[in-house]
């Protein structure tokens, strides 16, 4: 039902997620325009794109779907809350939990981290390229997390940072980690953690 577009993606090309007809929301994290004309083309239930606040592209001639015009929204929150040195969040739409920036993200105890608070509406976690490790109980409790996305720059996961996930049914650990806290996957119900080659 979601698409996010990294920041990383160079291009998205035409008729790309035609006819998807469940989608009907895009997080899109690039600051300028990279999608070609007719990409959502028959995405009947496609109502908004949400774009960052610094968004300065326009939208290909494919917006227009199904006769339901797709509003751009520019995201509330943007990246300018810290969570490490280098290491900025947002939350949008109150489901997805978005980080960026590079380094270390902070190291945090049980439920201190920024993003804590919002553990009952946060769905998904997207970690953008440049990131080199997850903090301890980075995500610990945040039970309603269906869909985690890791980048292959992450080499260290902190003690619980996925403890207590109990919606989710797998994660892939990036080939690149080689070291996982105590507890990192906690969790008393059974689920699959993928190591990527």
């Amino acid at each position: 039902e979601v698409i996010i577009i990294s920041s990383t993606i160079e291009t998205i090309g035409e008729y790309a997620f035609s006819n998807c007809t469940t989608l009907k929301k895009i997080y899109n994290f690039k600051t300028t325009n990279i999608i070609g004309s007719n990409v959502f083309s028959g995405c009947t239930q496609l109502t908004t794109m949400y774009v960052t606040a610094n968004y300065t592209g326009s939208i290909g001639s494919g917006i227009n779907v199904g006769g339901i015009s797709m509003t751009i929204t520019k995201m509330i929150n943007s990246e300018e809350n810290v969570c490490g040195d280098n290491c900025r969040y947002g939350i949008y739409d109150d489901i997805l939990l978005y980080i960026t920036g590079s380094g270390n993200m902070a190291v945090f105890g049980s439920g201190s981290a920024p993003w804590y608070s919002q553990r009952q509406t946060i769905k998904a976690i997207y970690i953008e390229e440049g990131i080199t490790s997850i903090g301890n109980y980075a995500f610990y409790e945040q039970k309603p997390i269906t869909s985690v996305t890791l980048p292959d720059s992450i080499t260290s996961i902190g003690n619980y940072a996925f403890a207590y996930l109990s919606n989710i049914t797998s994660i892939t650990i990036p080939g690149n980690v080689t070291s996982i806290g105590d507890g990192a996957f906690k969790d008393p119900v059974g689920h699959i953690w993928e190591l990527a080659d």
